[in-house]
């Protein structure tokens, strides 16, 4: 898989990507980071410790039903 630039540093991280659709600043389909591990898609902001943050504008995001791991 290509990696695109902002995400390449985090390839040995693969286990806590996901992509997704930030919907902060970016607002286009990005590269996160999950806060823990394991993680289960509940849906809009049912576990406040896990968020994920955006590798291209740094935001955060608690709705995991629109997360796909890597």
């Amino acid at each position: 898989m290509a990696w695109p630039k902002y995400a390449a540093s985090y390839e040995d991280k693969k286990h806590l990507l996901v992509q997704y659709l930030c919907k902060r600043k970016c607002n286009a389909q990005r590269y996160g980071l999950v806060s823990k591990q394991p993680w289960v898609p509940a849906g809009a902001d049912e576990d406040r410790s896990l968020f994920v943050t955006c590798l291209k504008c740094g935001g955060q995001q608690f709705d995991s039903y629109n997360w796909v791991r890597l």
